[in-house]
């Protein structure tokens, strides 16, 4: 399995003092598209459900736990992502640095997985987070941030991703995608 065995084949080449560079090629037209191999060396695609609460993982980044723990490292304070938004809503200086460096991380990280995992249906965002800062986000800005540097091909298949948000609570009693608006 690709995603189990890269980082553990990069992890034993990093132990060994005698390797100076890594160098990964591919056969095929593509290759990573996009994706940050840093992420290699942490354990970002463990499920939740092991994971840890302070173990570095995707869910633990781009979750409500991911602005709490960006909030404490900035100002030694640790509150819950929702007083964080309420401060946010406040125009607290602090608050209003997370929560949008956090929007502008989440747009950043679709793209990687977007060029990566190619959602050819576009994405979807759900959840209690995602429809707090629905409202806050400003189209243009998180397209932009979504775009980043990319260019030619990858730039092109980007801008053919729809995302939008599951503004209704519960709707996979209802059916997702009645209940969603379009963010870029």
């Amino acid at each position: 399995d690709f995603w189990r065995d890269l980082p553990r084949i990069i992890k034993d080449i990093d132990s060994n003092s005698s390797a100076r560079c890594i160098v990964l090629s591919s056969t095929g037209p593509v290759f990573s598209a996009g994706l940050d191999l840093s992420l290699f060396g942490q354990d970002v695609f463990s499920s939740s459900s092991t994971a840890k609460k302070n173990e570095l993982t995707l869910e633990n980044i781009i979750s409500g736990t991911g602005i709490s723990n960006l909030y404490k490292q900035k100002t030694g304070i640790e509150l819950k992502a929702e007083d964080i938004f309420k401060k946010f809503l406040d125009k607290d200086d602090d608050a209003e640095e997370i929560i949008n460096g956090f929007i502008r991380c989440l747009a950043q990280t679709l793209s990687d997985l977007s060029l990566t995992f190619i959602p050819g249906n576009g994405i979807l965002l759900a959840g209690s987070l995602m429809r707090s800062l629905y409202p806050h986000i400003i189209s243009d800005e998180f397209k932009d941030s979504f775009l980043g540097t990319k260019k030619g091909i990858h730039k092109d298949m980007l801008e053919m991703i729809s995302i939008g948000v599951i503004t209704k609570e519960k709707t996979p009693l209802y059916g997702n995608l009645g209940f969603y608006k379009k963010l870029i």
